[in-house]
Formats: C-alpha cells, structure tokens, sequence
C-alpha cells in the first residue's frame, strides 16, 4: 500500500460503516504505513496502519482496483 499527503484512507470491514480519513502525514519516503489520518467523523487523529478492508483513494492517481 502507498499512499501521499491528501490521499483518502477507507476502511471497510464486516458488520461496520465505512470509516474515513484524509492522510495528512506520510513519514516513510516510499509511501509505506503508518499514515497519519484525520478521520471525518469524529474529527480527530491518528496513527494508521491499514489492514485488511482498507484501500487508498487519490484524485490524482486512478483508484485501487479492489479485489474480486
């Protein structure tokens, strides 16, 4: 997974809502996890490392291809 500052972070996971979050720090310079995400409801912060159900959106970049 890679991700850049601004890219959205979703999570997905059986029996929950979707969670999310905009990435607003990337310390690793190849783009790897942690994030550092604010997350839209809630309205607060934390530090992410995605597993499973979750995926990186970008408006500059085409979305992930989700698996089947």
């Amino acid at each position: 997974m890679k991700a850049e500052v601004g890219d959205q972070l979703i999570i997905d996971g059986p029996g929950e809502p979707g969670r999310i979050g905009t990435i607003i720090a990337v310390p690793n310079e190849d783009g790897s996890p942690p994030y550092q995400v604010h997350w839209l409801v809630g309205e607060y912060e934390a530090r992410v490392f995605p597993g499973t159900g979750a995926r990186i959106e970008s408006r500059r970049r085409p979305p992930t291809p989700q698996p089947a």
